[in-house]
């Protein structure tokens, strides 16, 4: 785990230390560089393989990286230079889970780009003339005087879909990087666009339908066996179809006599001067949330 962060224009001293400080969690190291017009700011844990040592500095440029490559790089941060150094083309096979952040202080131009699938996540924001962006919102309300109000149209989505799809963000002003798009910031203008899509190609030999359908039975039949799910307390426990079986029913025999006891007997629960309590466990119930257990 890991975050970067960072602004073009001028800021506020101790932003950067600020909007680290809100992601301590994410490391025990820090690096900032100042260039001229902009900083980065990177936070990690040392050790970890794959990560950045820190922001890379090349005279006037700086490249900051959360996340890893895949394959791994033992430094992701100057593996991603020299990928956007020719352009967006570099990137066509570049994947991991990662957002990195590139200064080119003699273009003047900040590079945001976010890992194909969206592991990572980076946003960015304009306030009093300054671009901010980072790895987490929480890093972002770490700005003095950012205003932070309720994006209704992002809520709205939120409350549709249970997820908020596109750029919008809940907060007002802010917005999210998508997924396997490169941002470029200059001249006080951000543009974004994708460099990463996704191919579909089907496999000549699945062309005849019953080859396909038998080979998608024996995929089904393989995977079975190494089903897995989560439980409540997210341990991960590997069932049957027989285990499962086993345990419904010995779950229905242990709820079973205190629904019946319920039904038979509801005054035993009545209390004085009251009316009677509706019956919150039935046997239909009982039954019903057995059988759609997992």
């Amino acid at each position: 785990m890991s975050g970067i962060c960072g602004f073009v224009g001028t800021a506020r001293p101790g932003v950067i230390e600020a909007m680290l400080a809100a992601i301590a969690y994410r490391g025990d190291r820090t690096d900032t560089i100042a260039l001229d017009g902009a900083s980065l700011g990177y936070r990690w844990w040392e050790g970890r393989p794959g990560k950045s040592s820190g922001i890379h500095r090349d005279g006037s440029h700086a490249v900051a990286v959360a996340g890893t490559f895949a394959p791994p790089d033992p430094s992701p941060a100057v593996a991603l230079r020299t990928r956007l150094a020719p352009g967006s083309g570099g990137l066509a096979t570049l994947d991991g889970a990662f957002a990195g952040a590139w200064w080119d202080a003699t273009l003047r131009r900040l590079t945001l780009i976010r890992d194909p699938f969206g592991v990572r996540s980076l946003y960015y924001t304009t306030h009093a003339g300054v671009l901010y962006f980072a790895s987490e919102l929480k890093q972002l309300l770490a700005v003095q005087d950012l205003p932070a109000e309720i994006n209704p149209v992002a809520l709205h989505k939120y409350l549709t879909f249970s997820f908020v799809p596109g750029e919008d963000v809940p907060i007002q002003g802010v917005r999210r990087l998508l997924p396997g798009s490169i941002g470029i910031y200059e001249n006080g203008r951000m543009t974004a666009e994708p460099y990463f899509a996704l191919r579909e190609e089907i496999d000549p030999a699945f062309d005849d339908r019953k080859v396909a359908v038998r080979h998608i039975r024996r995929k089904c039949r393989e995977a079975l066996p190494r089903i897995r799910l989560l439980g409540r307390r997210h341990r991960i426990l590997e069932i049957d179809d027989e285990a499962v079986g086993v345990e419904r029913r010995r779950l229905l025999q242990e709820l079973l006599p205190v629904a019946r006891q319920e039904q038979q007997a509801p005054h035993q629960r009545l209390g004085h001067g009251h009316a009677p309590a509706a019956t919150s466990t039935t046997l239909s119930s009982i039954s019903l949330r057995i059988a759609s257990a997992p």
